[in-house]
C-alpha cells in the first residue's frame, strides 16, 4: 500500500490537480517490456477505482485499488497507453529498460492550504485500505519501523 499526499504550503489559495495513475501489470521477474497496454478491466465507485488485468499465462495478478482521499474530487475515465517508458535502474544494470505503461484515467481535485489530498494505491482489500486514515499513516509507519529497529 502506498499513500501519496499533496499539500499546498503557500502561494495560491487553491490549486486544481489532475493526477494520472500509470500502471504496468507484470510479474516481478518479468522484463519491463512485458506490461500490456490493453486487457484491463476498470470499475469505479465514487473515488474508488479498481483495475484488473487479464490473466497472464497461469498467473492471475491481484487487482490494483486506487482511492482519492479528499473532501471533493472525481475520477475521469480517459485511458491512455504510454509507450517507451525508461527504467533508469534497469538501464544502469544493462537490462532491458524501456516498456509500455497504461493509465485508466485521472483524478481531478482542488487542493487547498487546509485540506491535503492523498491518493492511495494498494492490492489490499477495500476494508484494509480504509482501516488507516492518511493522517495516521506516517506516524504509524514510523512507529512500526522503530519497533523493527529495536528488535
Amino acid at each position: 500500500t502506498v499513500h501519496v499526499t499533496y499539500a499546498l504550503l503557500g502561494g495560491a489559495r487553491k490549486v486544481r490537480l489532475s493526477l494520472r495513475p500509470v500502471v504496468g501489470f507484470r510479474p516481478h521477474e518479468a522484463p519491463v517490456d512485458h506490461s500490456p497496454v490493453d486487457g484491463y478491466t476498470v470499475s469505479a465507485r465514487g473515488r474508488r477505482i479498481e483495475v484488473r488485468a487479464d490473466a497472464q499465462g497461469e498467473r492471475e495478478l491481484p487487482p490494483l485499488r486506487l482511492v482519492l482521499h479528499a473532501p471533493e474530487g472525481t475520477f475521469m475515465f480517459d485511458d491512455q497507453a504510454i509507450r517507451d517508458v525508461r527504467y533508469l535502474v534497469e538501464e544502469r544494470r544493462g537490462y532491458d529498460h524501456a516498456g509500455p505503461l497504461w493509465s485508466p484515467g485521472r483524478f481531478r481535485v482542488e487542493l487547498t492550504r487546509h485540506a491535503p489530498v492523498t491518493v492511495i494505491a494498494s492490492t489490499e482489500s477495500w476494508d484494509t485500505i480504509a482501516a488507516v486514515n492518511p493522517d495516521e499513516a506516517r506516524p504509524m509507519e514510523r512507529t512500526r519501523r522503530m519497533r523493527l529497529l529495536a528488535h
